[in-house]
């Protein structure tokens, strides 16, 4: 047996064996790789019902921490008028 492309180019016979046998194969690599593309939703709307929630929150408790601090700004205020009355009461 003769091993592939052993054959002497004078060996006709050997020559014509392998032009009858062999067959030309060209093969393209870019079309041999494939690739897989997933799409998948960059923001879901469980992600924006829990982002909404969260903002909500923070805006309720932003306006409870300014209602509070307005509050008590009013009752020191108060405080320091009723103190300067009562004091105007005592001196005179």
């Amino acid at each position: 047996t003769t091993k592939v492309m052993e054959c002497d180019a004078v060996d006709d016979l050997c020559m014509e064996r392998y032009r009858r046998n062999a067959a030309m194969v060209q093969v393209f690599y870019e079309e041999l790789n494939y690739e897989t593309l997933t799409e998948t939703p960059a923001y879901t709307l469980t992600s924006a019902l829990a982002d909404l929630g969260g903002l909500t929150g923070l805006w309720i408790g932003a306006s409870v921490v300014s209602l509070m601090e307005i509050l008590a700004l009013i009752v020191y205020t108060v405080q320091a008028y009723v103190r300067k009355r009562k004091r105007q009461v005592c001196l005179g």
